[in-house]
């Protein structure tokens, strides 16, 4: 049994090595680049099937490797055919197999290594074992070794030298406690190793989002990436579960821990941001469509900053809790708790100065770098918190006086009120925005909000009764207090969401208010305008003009009409109407514009025209007295044709009293009429001038 025994613990920690070799594969088939389309979001458990798959090729290599050193001919016919079906198995056909088929395999395996055990304690003389013993210390130490490449561990490496020193010496048990130490450094390095899995997978996921063009391609891309990051949480609780089932070290378990907090607290920011996109994209479907880009990279960054500023408060909080457990722990000289605390402490400060950098990268425009950040400080917030609720349960075991242990309640309850209370202004005053932009979605969550402060407050009340009594039942009032803390924590998450909604829809509200105020202000100037134009359109008498006028003035009462719908929509909370009226008066008016620019040009040309036309008016009138001149100098030669030149002065009576009708006629705007009788004088002038040339 001795030998069964040393054998089972040896190759049961090579069966943990082996899977320590294979964890990072499988966890990584989980995780999909969020710069393909190619997100994990399949139907199948990943998570249990990459296990079960990995467990069978981990016990195939140890059926082979067992095989190999036991005694030749010892096992029968039928048991040697089935080892060798079974490691011939290749990657290849493992990895074809559905669950099923590879679960019905795995127990297949099992079976037979029970039986291979069962063979040592039977037939293999002690000098056989230790050999045994060393060919399995040899082949976890290989696999450590590899591991120890990989992750580019010199520790690692001094350690195996160490074992193999150990192994040739025979000192097998030294050897197989150094092997444990090393496997315990090993998982705490690929812990370690996860979470920056994590961080990365956080930061690609960001930017394949903030990338997006188009607010359909953010909408699925953020629920891709939130499917891809639950598969990748699955995984990382199946492999804390290995871990913890192999008495792992604490700093692999804790660094596990941090990637899921990290991978949770993304989602939750991926899950607000899309909310965030939702909504704006329901307020102003236009920009939306328009804008699409900078709306999104607006809402990703909008939702990162609201889980950093959450952040924030946490490590606040965890601040204050961890001075008053201080405080406690140095009054009972517990030691352990102080230390506990200064590690605290000093995780705190690495969360707060990385908060501090996430902020600073988001202001320059980092967002995924600030996403990536604020997911490692999530992590340190939570392992912050697991220290200090290590650190209150030991103080809770310290304290002993009753009396002192309701004292610490009250105190709680004080402070739990005080939340309380600065929750309730939160809640009431997001009601009277949500109430007054009439947003169904963002009522519907403080409705929510206010019953689970309802709850929280009955519980309140309910612990301060039961502090009340002389007697009382403390784990009742601890798992009350900590269902109230969680209700305050949901209702807190609520809040912060509700709050960047309703900024949101406000941020919306107000870019169509904007609109509508420039639509007013347009109305006023083209009215004004107008009347300008009408004013000198009716001075000539312009009536082609003052029916474009006409027609300007009609769109323009059109579009105050739909600026004035608008005004009601938005009111009522129709935005959606709102941005569709104002949008379509918009482009009404730019029709109106286009008008009122043509009745502009067509009175620039007409004045234009009539002024040229008063030019010539006034250089033929000088022309006309020019010739009357010349005439009536003619007049007084003897010679002169007198009754030809009395008919050349009535020419240009008729010429001149064709220059007053044009005259009148451009005051009348009557231009081309005006334009017909000027060129008539300009033929009877000529007329006149070549006549007496010919004299």
């Amino acid at each position: 049994m001795m030998k069964e025994a040393v054998i089972r613990k040896l190759v049961s920690l090579l069966v943990l090595v082996m899977l320590a070799v294979n964890i990072v594969p499988f966890t990584s088939m989980a995780f999909a680049s969020a710069e393909t389309t190619n997100f994990v979001g399949e139907e199948d458990d990943i998570t249990s099937e990459t296990n079960v798959k990995t467990m069978v090729k981990v016990y195939r290599e140890l059926i082979k490797r067992v095989h190999k050193v036991l005694p030749a001919g010892i096992l029968d016919r039928e048991l040697v055919i089935e080892i060798e079906h079974l490691t011939n198995i290749t990657d290849a056909e493992i990895d074809a197999m559905s669950v099923d088929e590879a679960t019905e395999i795995l127990k297949n395996m099992t079976k037979v290594y029970n039986e291979l055990v069962i063979m040592f304690e039977k037939t293999t003389p002690a000098n056989v074992t230790v050999n045994i013993e060393k060919t399995i210390i040899r082949e976890v130490t290989i696999a450590i070794e590899r591991i120890g490449k990989k992750l580019n561990d010199t520790m690692i490496a001094t350690k195996i030298r160490e074992v193999s020193v150990l192994i040739e010496k025979g000192n097998m048990s030294k050897a197989i406690k150094l092997v444990k130490e090393i496997e315990k450094i090993v998982h705490a390095r690929k812990a370690e190793k996860f979470s920056k899995v994590m961080e990365d997978l956080v930061e690609r996921y960001v930017r394949y989002i903030e990338n997006a063009t188009e607010i359909h391609h953010a909408l699925l891309g953020i629920s891709r990436s939130i499917m891809a990051m639950n598969k990748s949480i699955q995984v990382l609780e199946n492999v804390k579960k290995i871990l913890a089932q192999h008495n792992v070290s604490e700093q692999a378990l804790r660094a596990i821990d941090r990637a899921i907090a990290s991978i949770t607290e993304a989602t939750k920011t991926l899950r607000h941001v899309a909310e965030i996109i939702s909504t704006y994209a329901s307020v102003s479907k236009k920009a939306a469509r328009e804008k699409a880009g900078e709306v999104i990279k607006k809402a990703v960054a909008r939702g990162i900053n609201t889980t950093l500023e959450k952040l924030l408060n946490e490590i606040e909080e965890l601040n204050e809790t961890l001075a008053r457990l201080v405080e406690k722990a140095r009054e009972y000289n517990d030691s352990a708790s102080i230390e506990l605390a200064e590690n605290c402490s000093i995780i705190l400060a690495n969360a707060s100065n990385m908060l501090e950098e996430a902020r600073n990268a988001l202001k320059e425009g980092y967002v995924s770098r600030a996403a990536r950040l604020a997911s490692i400080v999530k992590g340190l917030v939570g392992e912050a918190e697991n220290i200090i609720d290590r650190i209150a349960g030991r103080l809770e075991e310290v304290v002993e006086d009753v009396t002192e242990i309701i004292s610490e309640f009250r105190d709680k309850v004080a402070r739990l009120e005080e939340k309380l209370r600065r929750l309730n202004e939160t809640i009431r005053a997001c009601f009277e925005k949500a109430h007054r932009f009439r947003h169904r979605e963002a009522l519907s969550h403080l409705e929510r909000a206010r019953e689970m402060f309802e709850n929280a407050v009955e519980k309140l009340e309910e612990v301060k009764e039961m502090l009340e009594n002389e007697t009382i039942n403390v784990t009742m009032v601890k798992n009350l207090i900590r269902d109230i803390e969680q209700l305050i924590d949901e209702i807190g998450d609520i809040l912060e969401s509700n709050e960047d909604l309703l900024e949101t829809i406000e941020e919306a509200i107000d870019e169509i208010k904007e609109k509508i105020d420039k639509l007013k202000d347009s109305i006023t100037e083209l009215n004004e305008t107008i009347n300008d134009l009408e004013e000198k359109a009716r001075e000539i008498n312009a009536t082609d003009v003052l029916g474009l006028i006409s027609e300007a003035r009609k769109i323009i009462i059109n579009v105050t009409s739909m600026v004035s719908e608008a005004e009601n929509a938005l009111e009522e909370g129709n935005y959606t109407l709102a941005e569709e009226l104002a949008d379509r008066a918009e482009e009404l008016l730019d029709e109106a514009s286009d008008i009122v620019d043509e009745v502009m040009k067509k009175l620039g040309e007409i004045m234009h025209g009539a002024e040229e036309l008063r030019e010539t008016i006034r250089e033929f009138r000088d022309r006309i007295r020019q010739l009357r001149e010349k005439i009536m100098e003619k007049m007084r030669s003897p010679e002169a044709n007198r009754s030809l030149l009395r008919q050349l002065l009535e020419d240009l009576n008729v010429a001149v009293q064709k220059l007053d009708r044009a005259e009148a006629l451009v005051s009348q705007g009557r231009i081309d009429e005006a334009s017909g009788l000027v060129d008539e004088v300009e033929e009877i002038i000529r007329y006149v001038e070549e006549a007496l040339e010919s004299m």
